[in-house]
């Protein structure tokens, strides 16, 4: 009874901390043009927003963060621009935030500031 109780808790440990899929630059750079979208969403996990054009193609879009601590030194959004199912144009955007006074201003950039 007791190794029934340990194998259900250690499997129930090692399911919250495995990792979900994402987007990373190398991951990025191996989309090729032309590849069904449904491939990348199964190999990267959902999209953080999907817009939708007036020409009727979407656009899909990831970001990845990169923080020190918890300070967030910048970000990655991969886009993916997406017509009948297929990947026709990919685009990299890195987006930094402003910087702030370290001794007048807490740091508007945290996300755990209120």
């Amino acid at each position: 009874m007791n190794k029934w109780i340990c194998l259900v808790l250690v499997s129930f440990l090692c399911g919250c901390f495995s990792r979900h899929a994402y987007l990373t630059q190398d991951r990025y750079n191996q989309v090729e043009i032309g590849q069904p979208i449904s491939t990348l969403i199964q190999q990267a996990g959902e999209p953080y927003s999907i817009h939708k054009n007036k020409s009727g193609e979407q656009e899909y879009e990831y970001i990845e963060l990169f923080s020190t601590g918890t300070r967030l030194v910048y970000e990655n959004h991969y886009i993916f621009v997406v017509k009948d199912g297929q990947i026709i144009e990919k685009k990299m955007r890195q987006k930094q935030e402003p910087p702030y006074d370290l001794i007048y201003q807490d740091d508007p950039n945290h996300h755990y500031y209120p």
